[in-house]
């Protein structure tokens, strides 16, 4: 609602996010990202 996008058009970004991760849910997403963090913290 925020920024007045349409379901859909969120979906597919996730969509892309998630073949870009090549990764198949959001939760492996969170596990990359959380591993991409503490990685730059090393």
């Amino acid at each position: 609602m925020i920024l007045s996008a349409c379901t859909g058009t969120i979906c597919k970004h996730v969509e892309h996010i998630l073949a870009k991760l090549n990764v198949e849910n959001r939760t492996a997403a969170a596990i990359v990202a959380i591993a991409a963090l503490a990685n730059a913290k090393k």
